[in-house]
């Protein structure tokens, strides 16, 4: 109620009263609106350059305190940029005449010689009668106002003695001075300058100009780095380097400042700033304060006559405080008045007008203390009843068997309960931010970037049109390093979430499982369906073989020679061997994927060690060749793949008519698998075969031409597959074939299928 009451009288009448002062000051403001002066500002050089703009700013800031209008005309001569000529100049005067032909100025501002020197010139031409303030003006002499009482100004006077004594004061075991210039004119005049007032200082005091002319600006930078301790720099021009490569201010000042190993001093403000400590320099912006005043003078009725020159007093002792603690210097060892630039800004000069709002606001926060105690009392009794609430809600959802989190907007996670950290591990201090659950929750990098883009745009949409937000399924790594399969969403309640995760791993491994489990059965049963078919056919053969010869035999057996009745025994053995070696294969076949393999880590080679003392009858008798690079160590059952390796070599052993047959056997590896080869000097196969011949009971020739049953390449591929691998074929028909097969490196990827 007492604060109803505050915002009913007290708040009006306060603003109010501030509408009625602001109202007073803009009346005043008009009643004592003045005439509006014209002033034309004549710049030598070009917008962007540094010590222009530096004299603009400080004209500004003397014209934005005037208590009348200035209507300022400002003009660039680009002199920098271009060579003098009285061509150049006869343009410039007629286009000055056709800028101010129906211009009334007051007073003419002219920023440094060329300017000077153009008004010379053209003034009574093109300004009759307008004084003329100069400022920037090197060389000075009496003599450039050529005898006339209407011009005064401001001289750019460069102050080298007192930079030198001052660069001495503060570096007192210094002996030697490093004076850095160009080949320049304005270079050369520097120069010129400093020897001309060496014998100022005392004899031990050692001068060297290091010219920019005779070198590049690393190997200039390469030579302030090795000066000693008992040197200073005094840095005058550096502009063009022996190649003619020109540098801007900021780029040479910076780079030779940094590269030196003693304290560079300057005679310009305009290098300040760039790296150097320091000096008494000249300011392009108090040469612009100091014309400026001169023209409101002329403003304000007082007689350019009555003005004079301004030899001395406008250069600063100015100073880096970020070079000041570079090279441990105190404020306390600089000339009294000095400017530091770069210093830190005090709170009380930062914030000044914050302060002083926020002590008128506190005065009136304290009138109504009392009122707002007493509401505060009453919100408190309030919150207690609201606290016990919360607190029962809490515990309700503390104990839920629910994974739950509670979330505000900005992303702060305030609660999780027993449950969640009991299934992630997370406690709230593991969590306390969204960001933290990010980082924990999905370690690798891009996944975390899609969950955090979908999940931000579903915060957005829920904050924005004041929905739920919808069920999403990710992949949430917990504490103990598992990855669980989880659902989450949640429902806004005001400004924050009630977030509900549901671990569906569970379900999910079993959905998995019932899958591969029917994609199995699927499997198996094509292969039964298959060996349905085979069984008709092949199966059949070599017992209508058997019987026939049985037959055979027991018709013939009378009178018949001994020679015959062997061959139809030897006709019967045949097949009797062929059922005998289909039913073996196919038993070898169905035992694949039983589960009653033995997985571990094994070196390859005893593989090819065990291949070799089975099949060693036959090695030694058709003298194959078997070869092998350095085999790895894998991970695998070591049965079935002595299986693989003795399949694959036998078959390529039986397939060969070359003498003696040869075979090598190698492996190459990358991160995630080993790829195994074995090649032989065969017969090869047409690519048309390449998909068939693991197909069971396919065989590309009769059992005449080359014996076997048609099922060991099926059994290659199946526990392959059976180990997450792959097979296949490259072969060249006439010239031999290489069979590949892969096993994964990583055991988590390598445990055989169910």
């Amino acid at each position: 109620m007492l604060i109803k009451k505050f915002f009913k009288f007290y708040l009006p009448w306060m603003l109010a009263l501030s509408l009625l002062v602001s109202f007073a000051g803009v009346i005043n403001t008009f009643a004592d609106q003045p005439n509006t002066k014209h002033v034309f500002i004549l710049n030598s050089y070009h917008q962007g350059y540094a010590w222009s703009d530096s004299i603009m700013q400080g004209v500004e800031n003397v014209f934005k305190r005037a208590d009348f209008d200035i209507e300022q005309y400002v003009r660039y001569m680009d002199m920098k940029r271009f060579s003098y000529s009285k061509e150049y100049f006869a343009k410039l005067k007629e286009s000055y005449r056709a800028d101010f032909k129906n211009i009334h100025l007051d007073a003419i501002l002219a920023a440094d010689n060329d300017a000077l020197d153009f008004l010379r010139t053209y003034r009574d031409e093109l300004f009759p009668g307008v004084p003329v303030i100069f400022c920037g003006i090197n060389d000075y002499t009496a003599a450039m106002l050529d005898g006339r009482s209407d011009i005064s100004g401001v001289v750019e006077d460069t102050e080298y003695i007192d930079t030198i004594k001052l660069a001495l004061s503060l570096r007192p075991y210094a002996k030697n001075v490093f004076v850095v210039v160009d080949n320049s004119t304005t270079g050369r005049a520097h120069r010129s300058a400093v020897e001309k007032i060496q014998s100022t200082f005392s004899p031990e005091i050692h001068f060297e100009y290091l010219s920019l002319g005779d070198y590049t600006l690393e190997e200039m930078g390469q030579k302030l780095s090795e000066l000693k301790n008992d040197s200073v720099v005094l840095m005058l021009q550096q502009f063009l380097d022996k190649n003619n490569v020109f540098y801007s201010i900021k780029k040479s000042t910076s780079f030779l400042t940094q590269k030196s190993a003693v304290p560079c001093f300057v005679v310009t403000e305009s290098r300040m700033g760039f790296g150097p400590l320091g000096g008494k320099v000249i300011s392009g912006f108090h040469q612009g304060v100091a014309s400026a005043e001169m023209v409101l003078k002329l403003m304000q009725g007082e007689d350019v006559s009555e003005i004079p020159v301004m030899i001395h007093g406008s250069n600063k002792y100015m100073f880096d405080y970020n070079a000041m603690k570079r090279y441990n210097v105190l404020s306390s060892q600089l000339p009294p008045g000095s400017i530091i630039i770069s210093q830190p800004v005090s709170v009380w000069e930062r914030f000044k007008i914050q302060i002083i709002t926020a002590a008128l606001i506190f005065i009136l926060m304290f009138i109504n203390l009392i009122v707002m105690a007493l509401e505060i009392l009453r919100r408190k009794r309030l919150e207690k009843v609201l606290i016990k609430r919360e607190n029962e809600q809490h515990q309700f959802i503390a104990k839920s068997p629910i994974s739950i989190a509670i979330m505000t907007s900005a992303g702060k996670v305030e609660f999780v309960n027993d449950c969640c950290v009991k299934t992630f591990g997370y406690t709230i201090e593991d969590i306390s931010t969204v960001d933290e659950w990010y980082l924990r929750a999905y370690p690798d990098e891009r996944y975390r970037q899609e969950v955090m883009t979908k999940w931000k745009s579903f915060v957005e949409v829920a904050l924005k049109e004041g929905r739920d937000i919808p069920r999403h399924e990710y992949r949430v790594t917990g504490k103990d390093g598992v990855m669980r399969e989880v659902k989450i969403f949640g429902a806004k309640i005001g400004e924050k979430f009630l977030i509900f995760l549901e671990d569906v791993s569970l379900r999910k491994q079993t959905e998995d499982q019932l899958r591969k489990t029917l994609d199995e059965l699927r499997k198996s049963n094509k292969d039964l369906e298959q060996f349905a078919y085979v069984a008709s056919h092949d199966l059949q053969e070599p017992i209508r073989t058997v019987s026939a010869y049985a037959q055979l035999l027991k018709d013939a057996y009378q009178g018949r020679p001994q020679d015959v009745i062997n061959k139809y025994i030897s006709f019967i053995s045949d097949g009797a061997r062929r059922s005998h070696q289909m039913i073996t294969d196919l038993l070898t076949l169905s035992r694949v994927g039983l589960g009653t393999e033995t997985f571990g880590f094994f070196d390859f080679s005893i593989v090819l060690e065990r291949v070799k003392d089975e099949l060693k009858g036959v090695i030694q008798g058709k003298e194959v060749q078997i070869t092998a690079d350095t085999l790895p160590v894998v991970y695998g059952d070591l049965a079935q793949l002595t299986q693989v390796l003795q399949n694959l070599i036998d078959n390529g052993i039986k397939f060969n008519k070359q003498k003696p047959p040869v075979m090598h056997i190698s492996a190459k590896g990358n991160s995630v698998e080993w790829v195994f080869a074995v090649t032989d000097n065969g017969i090869g196969i047409a690519p048309e075969y390449f998909s068939k011949i693991f197909d069971l009971f396919q065989k590309i020739h009769t059992a005449k031409e080359y014996p076997g049953s048609g099922v060991g390449l099926t059994i290659v591929k199946k526990i392959i597959e059976h180990h997450n691998g792959r097979v296949w074929i490259e072969s060249v028909f006439g010239q031999g074939s290489t069979f590949f097969f892969t096993l994964p490196r990583n055991r988590d990827n390598n445990t055989a299928l169910i």
